[in-house]
C-alpha cells in the first residue's frame, strides 16, 4: 500500500547540518544542563514582563483624555503621594540629578503634576 498523497513530516531532500540550524527558542532539548534552562526561562520571563509594562505605560499615556474629573483627581492625589513616598526612600547608589527625574516620570507622574498647576494657576487667577 503506497499513498503518493503522504504530507512528508521533514525536509528530507535538503537536509541541514545540525551545527548549521538555528538554535530553538523553545526549551525542549534534554541535553540542555538545567542551569541554562533556567536562565533561558528568566529572560523569557523578563522580556514578557517588559511588553507588558511597555504596553501598560502606553496605553495610561493615551487614555488620560479619556478619564473622568474623578480619575483625574485620584491620580493626581496619587501622584503626588507616590512623588513623596518616594523622595523619602531614595537608593543611596543613585545620585539625586538622576533620581528626581526617574520618580517625576514614573506612572507618567509628570502629567497629572502638571495637572495639578494648571489647577493651582487657574485658582490664583481667580481669587486676584
Amino acid at each position: 500500500m503506497t499513498s503518493k498523497n503522504v504530507d512528508p513530516i521533514i525536509n528530507i531532500s535538503n537536509p541541514v547540518s545540525i551545527l548549521q540550524q538555528q538554535s530553538s527558542q523553545i526549551i525542549t532539548n534534554p541535553f540542555i544542563p538545567n542551569d541554562q534552562k533556567i536562565k533561558e526561562l528568566e529572560q523569557l520571563d523578563k522580556e514578557a514582563s517588559d511588553i507588558i509594562e511597555q504596553e501598560y505605560n502606553k496605553n495610561k499615556t493615551t487614555s488620560i483624555a479619556n478619564l473622568s474629573i474623578k480619575e483625574i483627581n485620584k491620580n493626581i492625589s496619587l501622584s503626588c503621594i507616590g512623588l513623596l513616598d518616594d523622595l523619602f526612600v531614595k537608593p543611596n547608589d543613585i545620585s539625586w540629578s538622576i533620581y528626581i527625574p526617574m520618580i517625576i516620570q514614573k506612572d507618567q507622574r509628570y502629567a497629572y503634576i502638571g495637572v495639578l498647576f494648571i489647577i493651582i494657576a487657574i485658582f490664583i487667577l481667580l481669587i486676584r
